[in-house]
């Protein structure tokens, strides 16, 4: 079922910019609370570019899904790689507090 949820969206000019729209709104959500806990604004580049690459990882989870089926695992998985990957001052910064 997801395989084909995942298709559909691909494939399907409307799914696609209503998932696009409903991500761009998630982004502002996330960038909020992100902003919130690092006490910046949720405007803030970094903060947006920090949130960008969280999204960006959740996007290719999403459209990984020949390499496995669960999206959970899949989303778990790139946040574990940027966790390893992404040094970033946000990260530290929350992390002391």
């Amino acid at each position: 079922l997801e395989a084909t949820r995942t298709r559909l969206v691909a494939e399907v000019p409307d799914l696609r910019a209503y998932w696009a729209q409903h991500l761009e709104a998630d982004s502002r959500m996330v960038a909020g609370a992100v902003a919130m806990r690092v006490g910046r604004d949720p405007d803030d580049f970094e903060v947006v570019t920090f949130v960008g690459a969280l999204l960006g990882g959740v996007i290719a989870a999403f459209f990984a899904v020949t390499q496995e089926p669960d999206l959970y695992k899949r989303i778990d998985r790139g946040l574990a790689y940027l966790e390893k990957s992404l040094r970033s001052d946000l990260l530290v910064q929350a992390q002391a507090e």
